[in-house]
């Protein structure tokens, strides 16, 4: 993994900045990147994720969603979402730097291309709504698993709004670096 990316600059809730790599310092993580805090999107994939955070954090990692917006925004976020700051921790990258590093896509067409708009409908249709924009509007997520030492197990980057990681493929990937020893005693 490059350097730099360990070293992008994150801020939490309060503004205090930190290094993304701080995420994996004491373990092994999942860091799940988002597109903003108030993208129907995430909620979606928030929603699909939430029944398998303990099974994460049990295996010995620890569970970071990555923002780009404001940090005034990640209450209302953690809020909105149920999130227990107990067994998920929620950060930004308002700089998008890790999002660059990672080669997580941005643009208008990754957004509201064919793609983004089916997801969007399709998450429209089953319940989830769009807020106002907390964060970088054309910026998609991603998913990534390292281990303690900051190597990669799995790396999904969303092709479009809505291209969220298999779970399973998450909950596999984690499974491989806790069977590694890898995970947090």
């Amino acid at each position: 993994m490059p350097p730099e990316l360990a070293d992008a600059p994150v801020l939490d809730a309060s503004g205090e900045t930190s290094r993304l790599g701080d995420a994996w310092a004491q373990g092994p993580a999942v860091l799940i990147f988002l597109r903003h805090f108030a993208c129907i999107a995430c909620t979606e994939h928030v929603t699909i994720l939430a029944p398998r955070l303990h099974e994460l954090t049990r295996l010995g990692l620890h569970v970071v969603y990555v923002g780009n917006g404001e940090p005034r925004y990640i209450e209302a976020f953690v809020e909105r979402n149920g999130i227990d700051p107990e067994v998920v921790s929620v950060i930004t990258d308002p700089s998008l730097a890790a999002h660059r590093v990672l080669e997580l896509p941005r643009s208008f067409g990754t957004t509201f291309g064919p793609r983004g708009l089916w997801n969007i409908g399709r998450e429209l249709m089953s319940g989830f709504w769009s807020r106002e924009l907390e964060g970088d509007e054309y910026q998609q997520g991603g998913v990534l698993v390292v281990d303690r030492d900051g190597r990669v197990a799995y790396l999904h980057r969303d092709r479009a709004t809505g291209d969220h990681a298999s779970t399973s493929d998450v909950i596999a990937a984690a499974m491989r670096v806790a069977a590694a020893g890898q995970a947090i005693a």
